[in-house]
């Protein structure tokens, strides 16, 4: 037989055993040597099986005792047995050769691919037995040990089956064995921990024989996945007495069921607790919690073997009984979460807190999506999610600074990521939607998800106001602000989706949503009070972003949907947006010009832009009737407040721009479809009448205070962002009052506005004049081909206006001497460009080109204009190219002959200069010499300096 083959090579491992030396490699070199051993034993089954077997399924269990690795497993144990048990030899030698005979049977375990239920079960409980606090009675200065008959197994001649039942036995014995007191060996135990880890890495063989893996095999599937259930649940078991009996020290009671858990350590079930954790050395403590990793690997690759298992059930079975995870199993995952997340309580080496972070999130990946298989499982049995999270909120935020030449390189960001990964439980792939997220009860933590309880402690930090915790924010203000960055940057990683596929909502609830909302607002608010910038790094500028994108990311799944998961995000959405819209109008009603008015303008706004179409329907149809409102109040007052009404004006600008924005969004991101109806077309027609009515009252030029800036402001909002085709022929004839108005503003004589040059309000009032006429004119000609009749009529006044403003772009000034102004009617033809279509473009463009041609050749009369001021038609093309978007720098280069091109601008710029053209006046220039308008020639060129000299006096030095 097979066994008798290998038993030779057993036989020289355990002389090798007992041989009284010192040699320390000598049980390394054991180790490698049965690893090398068991993986050849395995390759030459996987060779057998992969051939037909005509044996019987008796032959097979027979020779499954020595030719498997786990007969030869059962047989190495037996053989090693005896060097558990030796009598009247000296201490230290007893303890080398059992840790000599453990290594050997690391190497076979870690040279096994794969082991069965029985004999995993029997090698682990001897393995957990080894990991005890070794009790040795000294009698007669005999040292007696337990009868070797109760330490190993004679697997000669068995089946597994038989194996099986005796190392059971061998375990009750030994856990009656008297007890006393002695130094434990830890040389021993920790060998043992290591032989655990590999044990429980190892792979389940559910078929052990050689004919039940044929593909024909007959063994049932149920009776298979019953295996696989009771496999995952033995590692479970394992682990977790391995680690709580290396805990034990001599003085503590071996009894499995009674500990007390020590200070900062928390007893997990019956007798579960990690008390002397602590006690043991760093290396120690990492090799229980590689024990702890070993169990989750074995775990893992079960359960992708079980589901391969499942995919064999027939479809009715599936129906019948589905995936339920049996209580049992639930059970010990839940004990075996618990005792992780505890060996954290008091954890201080950098190392070790890296390897258990890690860890807990492995468990996070690997046990928790397993409770979310079964529907509503009992919540007895839930993953120990609120455990977790305190075993590991002390640690947040991490303040780590490695010491200096630190030979580790653990650093603060691995940490941090470390400790975010199981605060956001990355990887753990479940659905954690339940309907009991929809009860009210949001103040009960006991069930809360990880998820939410991570938000709240983020929110601490970004809201401390909120919350009465043992936080304590930052001294310094900067220190404050970065601190609330990194809070809303914590927040966004685990709140906001980390792909196009993830969803967000299931882990949260309406409550928290509320809470949520209101601390951003109110985070927000004081951020805008105290932030000194308004660029887009400020932390009010962030907290818009992230608030806009949460509410995005709501709306995403889908709002008005029949599904059950749809519909709790519905009410997520509702909480977030409506609470939040309801509580900052009020704001806007009462006093938009004060500090709480603008904040609340810039969030609702903001959370209008980027926050899906629902969104900003929401925040418009709340917020516009509300400003509409307060400015009719103020309508017929002679006592109105201006600073009020401009800031209402201003408000509903905001808003109209954040509709633009949201369907042009919307439009990219669905192939050009369009929102039907327009979500302004409620109000459009009332905005502009109420603008209007501010605008007209200036009364010729001399009102343009704040309150007319802002109608200007508003009115080019409503014609970039509104559907004009609803309009009524009032409405038009307001818009055409308007743009008629501002139109004989901008097309006054050059030199009165150069005049008018270091007058700041004036500035601002002709470019608001200018943005609004260029915004029409991109509005009227981009949608030329509509027919409304309204639509028409905006085409007609655009094409009536842009010649004016074509002709007034290339005349230069009469008497002013400066050459560059602020030319209103250059920023009209550039705001059209870069607002409308390219169909706009090529209208202005060519015509603005073919002026400058004009010019150069002569064709037109410029003599009234000093000599200097003929460039006006290229200096506005060239404002155009730089200002009118890439339309037009695109048409500039691709328009063709016949047509002017710009290569004719740079024919008639290199042609000498004609001397008639230097006369000024009745005077002439004295004679010069014929050159060219732009120089040309080599003298010109720019070459790129030698280096010669600079070579050839470096090594002359």
């Amino acid at each position: 037989m097979e066994s008798k083959k290998l038993q030779p090579s057993f036989q020289a491992w355990f002389d090798a055993c007992l041989v009284h030396d010192e040699n320390a490699d000598l049980a390394q070199r054991l180790r490698q040597e049965a690893k090398k051993h068991f993986e050849s034993l395995c390759q030459s089954s996987e060779d057998k099986v992969s051939s037909p077997s005509k044996s019987s399924v008796e032959e097979d269990l027979s020779n499954a005792s020595s030719s498997t690795s786990n007969g030869a497993i059962a047989l190495l144990v037996s053989i090693l047995g005896p060097a558990f048990s030796q009598h009247n030899v000296p201490i230290n030698h007893k303890l080398t050769a059992r840790v000599r005979a453990v290594y050997c049977l690391i190497g076979a375990l870690e040279g096994s691919s794969s082991l069965t239920y029985g004999v995993r079960q029997g090698v682990g409980n001897f393995l957990t037995e080894l990991c005890r606090a070794e009790t040795i009675e000294q009698v007669n200065s005999d040292e007696i040990m337990i009868d070797s008959s109760n330490t190993y197994v004679d697997g000669a001649n068995l089946t597994p089956e038989e194996i099986t039942q005796q190392l059971e036995a061998m375990d009750k014995a030994q856990q009656q064995r008297p007890k006393g007191s002695s130094q434990p060996d830890d040389n021993v135990r920790d060998c043992a921990i290591l032989g655990l880890s590999a044990l429980l890495h190892s792979s389940l063989d559910v078929f052990p024989t050689q004919q039940s893996q044929l593909p024909k095999s007959t063994c049932p599937v149920e009776e298979a996945i019953g295996v696989v259930y009771q496999s995952m649940e033995l590692r479970m078991e394992l682990a977790m007495q391995g680690l709580t009996y290396r805990c034990e020290s001599n003085d503590s009671s071996n009894d499995y069921n009674s500990f007390n858990a020590g200070a900062g350590y928390e007893t997990i079930g019956p007798g579960l607790n990690v008390e002397g954790l602590s006690q043991l050395q760093r290396v120690k403590r990492s090799l229980c919690f590689k024990l702890l990793e070993g169990a989750l690997d074995g775990l893992k690759a079960d359960n992708l073997q079980l589901e391969q298992l499942i995919q064999q059930q027939s479809s009715k079975i599936k129906e019948d009984t589905g995936y339920i995870v049996p209580v049992t199993l639930l059970k010990e995952m839940s004990k075996f979460a618990s005792l992780a997340s505890s060996c954290l309580h008091g954890e201080t080496d950098p190392r070790c807190l890296l390897q258990l972070l890690r860890l807990l999130n492995k468990v996070q990946q690997t046990i928790l999506p397993l409770f979310f298989r079964t529907p509503e499982n009992d919540s007895r049995f839930r993953f120990p999610s609120v455990e977790v999270f305190d075993a590991v909120a002390p640690y947040y935020p991490i303040q780590f600074t490695p010491p200096k030449n630190d030979p580790h390189g653990i650093t603060r960001k691995m940490l941090q990521d470390a400790l975010m990964a199981v605060l956001c439980e990355r990887g753990a792939m479940y659905s954690g939607y339940s309907t009991k997220a929809e009860e009210p009860n949001g103040d009960d933590n006991e069930n809360a998800s990880m998820t939410e309880l991570s938000a709240r402690m983020f929110l601490e930090r970004l809201d401390p106001s909120k919350f009465t915790s043992d936080y304590e924010p930052p001294s310094s203000p900067e220190s404050a602000e970065e601190d609330k960055m990194e809070a809303l940057r914590d927040l966004s990683i685990l709140l906001l989706p980390r792909s196009s596929t993830s969803t967000i909502g299931s882990h949260i609830t309406v409550v928290f949503v509320s809470e949520l909302s209101s601390s951003l607002a109110r985070a927000h608010e004081e951020a805008v009070s105290s932030d000194k910038t308004t660029d887009a790094n400020s932390l009010a500028s962030k907290v818009r972003k992230f608030a806009s994108s949460f509410a995005y990311n709501l709306v995403s799944v889908g709002v008005g949907n029949g599904n059950v998961k749809v519909l709790h995000n519905t009410r997520l959405w509702e909480a977030f947006v409506s609470d939040a819209t309801r509580k900052l109008v009020s704001n806007l009603s009462t006093s938009p010009q004060s500090m709480h008015g603008r904040s609340s303008t810039a969030y609702l706004a903001a959370l209008a832009a980027e926050g899906g179409i629902p969104t900003l329907r929401k925040v418009l149809d709340v917020s516009l009737p509300r400003l509409l409102d307060l400015l009719s109040k103020h309508d017929d007052s002679t006592s109105a407040d201006d600073e009020k009404m401009a800031a209402a004006i201003r408000a509903i600008a905001a808003f109209m721009s954040s509709c633009y924005v949201a369907l042009n969004k919307w439009e990219r991101d669905n192939k050009g479809v369009q929102v039907h109806p327009h979500p302004l077309s409620r109000y459009i027609s009332q905005i502009l009448r109420k603008v209007a009515t501010v605008l007209k009252g200036i009364h010729g030029k001399g009102n343009d205070g704040p309150l007319t800036l802002a109608a200007a402001g508003a009115f080019e909002s409503a014609l970039t962002a509104a559907d004009l085709t609803g309009l009524e022929e009032e409405d038009m004839d307001v818009i055409e009052e308007v743009l008629d108005l501002m139109a004989a503003v901008l097309l006054e004589k050059v030199d009165v506005n150069a005049q008018r040059d270091d007058d700041n309000v004036q500035k601002k009032w002709g470019k608001a004049c200018a943005r609004a006429l260029g915004a029409a004119i991109s509005t009227g000609l981009h949608r030329s081909e509509d027919l409304p009749t309204c639509v028409g009529r905006l085409e007609s006044l655009s094409q009536s206006l842009l010649p004016k403003f074509l002709a007034s772009s290339t005349a230069g000034p009469v008497c002013s001497s400066k050459a560059h102004l602020e030319r209103y009617d250059w920023m009209v033809l550039a705001g059209a460009c870069a607002n409308g279509s390219t169909s706009v473009s090529e209208q202005i463009v060519p015509s603005l080109l073919s002026s400058a041609i004009d010019v150069l050749q002569k064709k037109v009369d410029v003599g009234e204009c000093s000599p200097k001021f003929q460039c006006f038609p290229l200096m506005a093309l060239a404002y155009l190219i730089r200002c009118g978007g890439p339309n037009v720098g695109n048409i500039f280069h691709c328009v063709s002959s016949p047509a002017t091109t710009p290569l004719d601008v740079i024919n008639e710029l290199c042609l000498p200069l004609d001397q008639e053209s230097l006369q000024v006046g009745k005077e002439t220039a004295p004679p010069k010499q014929v050159t060219r308008q732009l120089p040309v020639g080599m003298s010109h060129l720019q070459l790129p300096d030698s280096l010669a000299k600079d070579e050839e006096m470096k090594n002359a030095t």
